[in-house]
């Protein structure tokens, strides 16, 4: 199975590089239309709810948004849609996601430049 990225038509998405990178990667590139946002709708919208949920416990200087990604992607996907009545998680895997019982302090970073610099 291919894989296929859809992207609408920013410049950066139709430059000759992204051309050349999904190439090379074996990645079939479709966009939408100009000027047809509707094509890009749902993932417009779940880009503004993560968005939302960041902007709730990221700091005032916004240097650690990148550590709280996954808590606010996890909570999108175990929050039930009114439109189909299930969770994202439900639909994926076919039963509900086990929550942990309480998160324990702020998440800590798997790799950091400490790390890059060892390697």
């Amino acid at each position: 199975m291919s894989q296929v990225v859809q992207t609408d038509q920013g410049s950066n998405f139709m430059s000759e590089v992204f051309r050349n990178t999904c190439s090379l990667l074996k990645v079939k590139k479709i966009q939408s239309i100009a000027f047809h946002p509707e094509s890009q709708g749902s993932i417009e919208r779940s880009h503004r709810v993560l968005a939302e949920y960041l902007r709730h416990y990221v700091s005032g200087d916004q240097t650690d948004w990148d550590a709280w990604v996954p808590f606010a992607t996890y909570v999108y996907n175990t929050t039930q849609h009114s439109a189909t009545g299930y969770t994202p998680f439900e639909l994926m895997f076919g039963r509900p996601s086990t929550l942990p019982s309480a998160v324990k302090g702020p998440p800590e970073p798997r790799y950091n430049y400490d790390d890059y610099v060892l390697e």
